[in-house]
């Protein structure tokens, strides 16, 4: 099963990226480093030019640390999906910031980082 997470911060330093999304039902946290990102707009303006629109990026494996994607995109008479690597999905989310992003529930557990009412106030109280 896969569930929506949304980008809670992006930080970058170094030239390097960290994306930080958020699970808000489960409170999970997935941090995610992917180097330098360089936004080239090229797919953006590719699929506009043959009117299709992305609807929405998939994570659904992640294996020897490598996540593997797909965004799934709308043509004019039907929809499919691409695969892709994890750079280029984000670099597609910073141009297109409304696209949804799916995980498979397994990834979210084991990757991210469980957000409990304790953990904040220990972190609160040191």
């Amino acid at each position: 099963m896969q569930l929506k997470i949304n980008v809670l911060t992006k930080i970058e330093e170094n030239r390097k990226t960290t994306f930080y999304f958020i699970q808000p039902e489960s409170k999970i946290i997935l941090p995610i480093d992917v180097g330098e990102i360089v936004i080239d707009n090229t797919y953006i303006r590719t699929l506009n030019a043959f009117e299709i629109s992305i609807e929405s990026i998939h994570v659904y494996l992640y294996l020897e640390g490598v996540y593997y994607v797909y965004l799934r995109i709308h043509g004019i008479q039907k929809s499919f999906d691409i695969n892709t690597t994890l750079q280029n999905a984000l670099c597609i989310l910073e141009c297109v910031k409304t696209i949804d992003i799916y995980i498979e529930t397994e990834i979210l557990e084991h990757e991210g980082i469980k957000i409990t009412k304790e953990m904040l106030t220990s972190y609160l109280d040191t």
